[in-house]
């Protein structure tokens, strides 16, 4: 049992929010991109049925879309491709008022199942329930939890019930499969990638909004100031964005974490069989002083690396 805060917030009630809380002075267009160009001086933004708008710079927080980037010359590198799959549904209680827990993170039991974990979370009036898996999209095992999801992860992990109670899914599954690559030739004039426009990250990690937000913060509190100061955006500015310590010190930390979560699941040579002994004996123990001393089991977690971890 830990005890942390947690925010189940629907990703589009959390852009929603955000998008509220920008100042009048602020202007927001919504509209299909068609086209962007960039350059040293001034970038160009095509949006289909809209003006044409310009501005000295360009950012672009496209996820994993490939066209605009292409636009401007900026490729990806592949650094795992299919790296994880993952699902997200809801779910109510099923014979009871409630679950046995507000929030559960379930382990898979075996690794030849490739289950990371499978996290259930209050969020919006419901239960919302994420899994994260290790397994080709083609797997006969997709399809059954596509069509029969409570039914399958009945099947396949036999202690959910015992643990947090029985349970119906309340619409369909959506799931997406991620794959791990970074931008090359991205220092270039005028535009600046963010988050997993510029990097990929693994869900079943958790630190996409860390990354992202690390990526926001450098940009708005040093770089973006120390380049309006003087004319142009040329590549030499915006390079210094991508060798800024911070973010490379957090990316490397999201590739990190990506392969831990991949090989903790299901390597299964001496090495990681090994490490999935300590790292799970170590988490039965804090439990344990949980129980006894709240706070001093809560010091011992918090001398881990911090992450921020995403909400779907």
């Amino acid at each position: 049992r830990t005890r942390a805060r947690h925010y189940g917030i629907f990703y589009d009630n959390l852009v929603a929010a955000m998008r509220a809380e920008l100042p009048k002075t602020v202007r927001f267009v919504a509209g299909r991109v068609s086209a962007v160009e960039a350059g040293p001086e001034r970038q160009r933004v095509s949006i289909i049925g809209q003006p044409d708008v310009t501005a000295r710079l360009l950012v672009l927080a496209t996820g994993m879309g490939d066209i605009l980037r292409r636009d401007v010359g900026i490729e990806r590198r592949f650094v795992h491709q299919r790296q994880s799959l993952t699902f997200g549904f809801n779910v109510r209680p099923a014979g009871a008022s409630a679950f046995k827990h507000p929030a559960l993170t379930y382990y898979g039991e075996r690794v030849s199942d490739g289950i990371d974990y499978l996290n259930f979370f209050p969020a919006g009036g419901v239960t919302r329930a994420n899994l994260f898996v290790f397994r080709e999209h083609t797997d006969p095992w997709v399809k059954a939890l596509r069509d029969r999801p409570r039914e399958t992860l009945i099947e396949t992990l036999p202690g959910l019930l015992k643990t947090f109670g029985d349970f119906e899914v309340i619409d369909r599954v959506s799931s997406w499969l991620t794959d791990i690559t970074v931008a090359e030739n991205c220092k270039r004039d005028g535009v600046v990638l963010i988050g997993d426009a510029y990097q990929t990250s693994c869900p079943a990690a958790g630190t996409g909004v860390s990354r992202l937000l690390t990526d926001v913060e450098r940009l708005c509190m040093v770089h973006v100031p120390q380049w309006m100061a003087s004319p142009g955006m040329a590549a030499a500015k915006i390079a210094t964005f991508y060798d800024d310590p911070t973010k490379q010190a957090m990316d490397e930390r999201g590739l990190e974490l990506a392969n831990f979560r991949r090989s903790l699941t299901i390597d299964t040579d001496l090495r990681w069989r090994a490490r999935r002994q300590v790292h799970f004996s170590r988490r039965r123990i804090l439990h344990e002083i949980d129980k006894f001393s709240p706070s001093f089991a809560a010091r011992l977690r918090g001398l881990k690396r911090p992450q921020v971890e995403a909400v779907t």
